[in-house]
């Protein structure tokens, strides 16, 4: 997976996903990864969410692009 952001509030991870939407949108390249996105809550955090990549190699791939297209900052993570 790949994180674009970690939040005590689950309203502002929300926001965030919401968003992150609205920018994914306008890459083409990258729409097809909208469904993938979510907020996950974990340990008393709310994570904004995407893809699932098969490799780290390719999870961190991914996190470059949606960073080059969005211009935010991504983390590889494991769900």
């Amino acid at each position: 997976m790949v994180q674009v952001g970690a939040f005590r509030s689950a309203l502002s991870a929300e926001s965030v996903r919401d968003q992150l939407a609205g920018e994914l949108g306008r890459a083409p390249e990258l729409a097809g990864l909208l469904g993938s996105l979510r907020v996950a809550t974990q340990g008393g955090l709310h994570r904004v969410w995407l893809g699932g990549a098969d490799t780290a190699a390719d999870a961190g791939a991914l996190a470059a692009r949606i960073r080059a297209a969005t211009g935010r900052d991504t983390f590889v993570m494991r769900p």
